[in-house]
């Protein structure tokens, strides 16, 4: 396995071997079969706070899926392609759904933004911005001196609104620089 650390910490690219990539599929596919069945057994769950789902044959269907082995690459191709060439975008960055991602390194037991929370984690993703041109040393900067500007639906609200969250936003962004000029040190150095 060879992590290509990138300046954009939420672009680092995971390059797999062949093996590597059977360990992924296999992993991949216990956690789909894992998923099956624990729907199966909610299905079945006749009593308790669960027994509104009670239905065997929902159950069925679900373990039906696993037999017919209709999980096999299902979503392999798409898990590879975040692995290799994707971005970290999703409940790590507080965009709201899962990151595939983050998915797949914890299916392969790494993590390419240890210690980076999902609030902080906004402002390195905006820091860098969709333009793939910003290197790490102008997110930096940006961090550095952030000023929070009201826009989009904070401009149709009271102004003490804003100002009341700006010590927070401050605060997040400059946890973000610490992250950020702490992970230049450690990984691309």
């Amino acid at each position: 396995m060879n992590i290509k650390w990138h300046e954009n910490p939420l672009r680092t690219t995971v390059e797999l071997t062949d093996n590597e990539r059977e360990r992924f599929r296999l992993k991949l596919k216990i956690d789909e079969y894992e998923e099956a069945v624990g729907m199966a057994a909610l299905y079945l769950d006749e009593k308790g706070d669960q027994a509104k789902y009670f239905s065997p044959e929902t159950a069925r269907r679900y373990l039906a899926r696993v037999q017919k082995e209709e999980f096999e690459n299902e979503h392999y191709d798409d898990f590879i392609s975040e692995i290799e060439s994707g971005y970290h975008c999703g409940d790590c960055t507080s965009a709201p759904s899962s990151c595939a991602k983050c998915y797949a390194e914890g299916l392969l037991g790494i993590d390419t933004i240890p210690g980076l929370k999902h609030d902080v984690a906004l402002y390195i993703d905006t820091a860098f911005g969709r333009d793939e041109n910003v290197g790490i040393d102008e997110a930096i900067r940006r961090l550095k001196s952030y000023e929070p500007v009201p826009s989009g639906g904070w401009l149709e609200l009271p102004p003490e609104k804003f100002a009341a969250n700006v010590d927070h936003w401050k605060k997040q962004a400059r946890a973000a620089h610490k992250w950020l000029v702490d992970y230049k040190r450690s990984r691309l150095a």
